[in-house]
């Protein structure tokens, strides 16, 4: 018998004579214990950030409808803040205790509604008002034409005018049967730029 078998006889030998009460070596491997690792930073999200909306622009009949089919003056500021939404972001202040206004901007156009608390505790439609930026004084009395061309066509003929320190002057309109009326102003803001604002209110309730 040649040693290769002859080995291999004693390896065959050893383990018949092996007692069945000794465990077989593991021949799988164990994996360590885990161990402590600072946790894993996670990178920027992968998600897409929410798109900023856009500004958007209207035009002079897009501006009065805004104001005047709204229907603000029967509307809560919950509510005025969800129609604003369409054309920007509602943001709510309260300048005083007794006054909320929402605001939203399109593209050189500015909204603001206000209310104010009534003497029962309830808030009250005080007046909503968009704010026209002109970069130059033809546009300024371009816009002035328009607004007043589509304020005419909408509620016929101003039912006043009034005369400012130059021209134009500021006219208002009845709208429908009820107490409030729209207004169109020229004016120069604080920066010295020519606004147009538009503004509906009641009479008695309208800003200087």
């Amino acid at each position: 018998m040649s040693d290769y078998h002859k080995a291999l006889f004693v390896g065959l030998l050893a383990v018949a004579c092996r007692d069945p009460s000794t465990p077989v070596p593991a021949t799988s491997v164990t994996p360590p214990p885990l161990e402590n690792h600072a946790p894993v930073k996670s990178g920027p999200s992968t998600e897409p950030p929410q798109a900023s909306q856009q500004a958007r622009h209207l035009t002079e009949g897009e501006l009065i409808a805004v104001l005047t089919e709204s229907d603000f003056p029967k509307s809560t500021s919950e509510v005025a803040k969800d129609k604003l939404s369409s054309i920007g972001t509602p943001r709510e202040s309260r300048p005083i205790d007794a006054a909320i206004e929402i605001r939203a901007d399109a593209e050189a156009t500015h909204f603001l509604v206000a209310y104010a608390r009534d003497g029962g505790g309830g808030w009250q439609f005080s007046y909503a008002r968009a704010t026209r930026d002109t970069p130059d004084a033809n546009a300024a009395t371009e816009g002035y034409k328009s607004i007043e061309a589509h304020l005419t066509k909408r509620f016929g003929n101003p039912a006043w005018t009034q005369n400012g320190g130059g021209p134009p002057p500021t006219k208002g309109w009845h709208v429908g049967e009820g107490a409030l009326e729209v207004s169109l102003l020229q004016r120069n803001d604080e920066n010295g730029k020519t606004v147009l604002e538009v503004t509906l209110a009641e009479p008695e309730g309208e800003a200087d």
